[in-house]
């Protein structure tokens, strides 16, 4: 079941990046290459471009979504473009932020999960959002996953797929 889903995510990011080449760098090349040549007299109807952004953005909106997912290896980060697992031993830290939920790490870098973010105005206003909850969630399986080791069926979903 959850290489099926791995399969299909996988698909799923092909035909996202696969719309926005197409519908979104080529349209752009062919209109920079055709104006350099030809100037204004070349340049593509404003209609095409329109219906070009638009799929580029369907592919970015609904084919690269970023998820988060906490697994028995620990927690995996999807986002559009690395895919990442942190092992719970490694996890110190979960908090939310603008760009997403902030993992640190005992060795190496943060890493930024997009899945979950938290808006700047809740912050200020110290109001507790979704990006809360899943980040306290995180920490709570961390902790309890280094303190008692590994343990089978743990899963925690956030995002589509």
């Amino acid at each position: 079941m959850q290489n099926q889903q791995l399969v299909l995510r996988s698909v799923r990011r092909g035909i996202g990046w696969a719309c926005i080449i197409i519908f979104g760098l080529v349209p752009g090349v062919v209109s920079v290459i055709s104006f350099a040549t030809l100037g204004w007299q070349g340049g593509a109807p404003l209609g095409f471009f329109v219906f070009c952004g638009i799929f580029a953005l369907l592919g970015w909106r609904f084919c690269l979504v970023p998820q988060i997912a906490a697994a028995d290896s620990g927690i995996v980060v999807d986002n559009p473009f690395r895919r990442s697992v942190i092992p719970w031993e490694d996890v110190t830290d979960v908090v939310p932020g603008p760009t997403g939920l902030i993992i640190r790490r005992r060795e190496g870098r943060a890493t930024i999960a997009w899945a979950v973010q938290k808006d700047n105005l809740s912050t200020g206003l110290h109001k507790r959002t979704h990006a809360d909850e899943v980040a306290e969630t995180l920490m709570k399986m961390a902790d309890e996953r280094n303190r008692r080791g590994p343990r089978s069926g743990l899963r925690l979903d956030i995002g589509p797929g």
